[in-house]
């Protein structure tokens, strides 16, 4: 096997990638933790219902985006679906701006950036582009779902100040485009990549809580809705798409994607996608909490499948875009405990976008923040974790050791993001190629590692410097116990 050039970027424990053996240790979800509401639907342009969240950084300030809609039947008259903006400098306090830009019920004090008036505008999803040829008119871009002669298409846009938006006209038109579809510049390739919802055909009985040709429930159903990808050298022309593959992974149903690199390690991406289940009504929903909102829903819709049908967050990693590990069985943005406006259709949509927020703790690193829908207070939340905190590999009471393959770097020093109990801990041995272990960078000689740190350098007694090894192929070897390892990297002095 080829060694594998890290050079010094950051790795996380997301995968078998690097690693020859883990012994019996095993990857663990993590799930955010709930925090305050972050935004409400409080104003007239978005007081009715919301969706498709999405989250820029722009270098000075963030930037959330997310449609604004109503249906008649539940929420009297609606002029428009339009697109509607908040801003915040911390990531945790936002505002909304009035930019003045359309009118809506008479005023234009409103925070609405985009709107058609006679044609359905159901997402949005507007990112800041870092390609280095970009012209300035058009930092930022953003994809939007259109209804073009009945036919669902995505067009794309772009504008200088992320306020003020021109359509280029439809970009992508395979695709049923009828959730948030995602796309950014990936620096890493240098091209522009788009994930769009799509329906997949398969064999009778292929999926698990599949639809039919009209989007109903139907046992015998032969297609699911799924998620394609395609790129782009210039945003606006685009290459076929491609189905994912999620391996030996059940085809459930896939609705929003939440697609992107992770920013701390951009060759890996993560998604967050929704699982859409459909069911029927049973009689177990008349137990479940509020049935008779799971009926007006139902009669307000007039579909079944909005009454019986259930969403949940999942989680998923890949390094090529197209291949994902998909983590079915613990939803990483569960329903959580029945009550008003969970274990419903459009449960669990979190916002596209991560920030980077202080922890609330004085001297303590930074968090990822993440946002989700509060039903029950017509709101977003913000949610949580520890930085590269989505999964962990988990080392139980039984010592295990894991070795990778043959590597090279470029850092330094090598740097561990981890967790361990009171009695746990860890050791790193640096070994040759042919697995012998390099005189000073022994187990024995490792300074035990132990504690929760997201940035702990190892060390060998005096020695943490590894600039003696750097160029030269190597393994890792960990003798760990009762630990997750996150990430790690051989960093920069």
């Amino acid at each position: 096997m080829k060694p594998i050039d890290m050079g010094d970027r950051r790795e996380l424990f997301c995968d078998t990638v690097l690693w020859q053996t883990v012994g019996n240790a095993f990857f663990q979800l993590h799930r955010p933790q709930m925090q305050e509401i972050a935004l409400r639907r409080d104003t007239v342009a978005d007081n009715r219902l919301t969706s498709y969240y999405n989250i820029l950084f722009d270098g000075k300030k963030y930037a959330m985006y997310y449609t604004a809609h109503g249906f008649d039947k539940m929420c009297g008259k609606w002029p428009h679906q339009h697109i509607c903006r908040a801003e915040s400098i911390d990531g945790i306090h936002w505002a909304k701006p009035s930019y003045g830009i359309y009118e809506f019920m008479g005023s234009k004090e409103n925070n609405i950036i985009y709107l058609f008036d006679d044609d359905i505008l159901d997402n949005f999803c507007a990112f800041y582009d870092t390609n280095p040829a970009c012209p300035e008119n058009e930092k930022y871009k953003a994809v939007a779902e259109r209804v073009i002669n009945d036919k669902q298409v995505l067009n794309g846009l772009v504008s200088a100040d992320g306020i003020h938006w021109n359509d280029l006209g439809t970009v992508l038109t395979d695709g049923a485009f009828d959730t948030l579809n995602t796309c950014y510049y990936d620096e890493q390739a240098g091209e522009y990549r788009a994930f769009v919802r799509s329906w997949e055909r398969h064999e009778q009985g292929g999926t698990l809580g599949e639809s039919g040709e009209d989007e109903q429930v139907q046992p015998d159903a032969k297609r699911c809705r799924t998620i394609v990808t395609a790129t782009s050298k210039d945003f606006r022309h685009w290459t076929g798409v491609t189905p994912l593959d999620y391996g030996a992974s059940p085809c459930y149903q896939m609705y929003a994607n939440n697609i992107s690199p992770y920013f701390r390690a951009p060759h890996i991406f993560l998604g967050f996608p929704t699982r859409y289940y459909e069911r029927m009504w049973c009689v177990n929903f008349e137990k479940m909490a509020y049935p008779e909102k799971r009926r007006e829903r139902i009669k307000w819709f007039q579909s079944e499948r909005t009454g019986t049908a259930i969403s949940d967050g999942l989680f998923m990693t890949s390094r090529d875009g197209v291949h994902f590990i998909r983590h079915d069985d613990m939803p990483i943005f569960p329903g959580g405990i029945e009550g008003d406006g969970n274990w419903i259709y459009g449960d669990a949509y979190p916002a596209h976008g991560m920030v980077v927020s202080p922890s609330p703790r004085v001297g303590e690193p930074d968090e990822i923040s993440m946002f989700v829908p509060d039903n029950k207070e017509n709101a977003l939340r913000r949610c949580t974790l520890r930085l590269d905190g989505f999964i962990s590999l988990h080392t139980g009471m039984q010592p295990q050791t894991l070795l990778s393959h043959p590597l090279t770097f470029t850092g330094e020093r090598l740097e561990f993001n981890f967790t361990s109990t009171a009695a746990g801990g860890f050791t790193v041995q640096i070994e040759d190629e042919q697995g012998n272990p390099i005189p000073g960078y022994t187990l024995a000689e490792c300074d035990e590692i132990f504690g929760d740190s997201v940035s702990r350098t190892v060390t060998w007694g005096s020695r943490q410097g590894l600039s003696d090894l750097a160029g030269r192929v190597i393994r890792i070897r960990i003798y760990a116990w009762e630990t997750d390892f996150y990430s790690f990297c051989f960093c920069k002095a």
